[in-house]
């Protein structure tokens, strides 16, 4: 038989004000202080044995509804293989207003993860 293509998907992703050595957040939160560093980590699988190319992204928003936002886009083109975690954060230094947030994990331009945070 022949081997089927690698396939790439996300498999965890966690929020938390820092991450540690492996790129993961040791102490999720869902609820930050103004002056915080946002981190998201995503946990991505590859099946099979070989490698593939793609584009793994954060967009992060600010309200809700007609008042949402755009924070910030970060994105990455990635040769992905077996078990990975990739960080992305988010910072201003100047303080976050208070209120409701997301941050929304895309997989080759496809929407696979929406997290929800607030900053109080």
């Amino acid at each position: 038989l022949p081997e089927s293509p690698p396939e790439v998907t996300v498999t965890h992703v966690s929020l938390g004000s820092h991450v540690d050595s492996h790129l993961r957040t040791p102490v999720p939160k869902t609820i930050f202080k103004p002056i915080e560093t946002i981190y998201v980590s995503v946990d991505t699988h590859t099946t099979g044995s070989g490698s593939i190319d793609g584009t793994l992204g954060v967009l992060w928003t600010f309200g809700s509804g007609d008042e949402l936002r755009a924070v910030s886009d970060n994105s990455e083109e990635k040769s992905f293989h077996g078990d990975e975690t990739t960080e992305f954060h988010v910072s201003k230094p100047d303080r976050w207003p208070i209120g409701q947030y997301q941050a929304e994990v895309f997989l080759n331009g496809e929407s696979v993860y929406k997290a929800t945070f607030a900053v109080r």
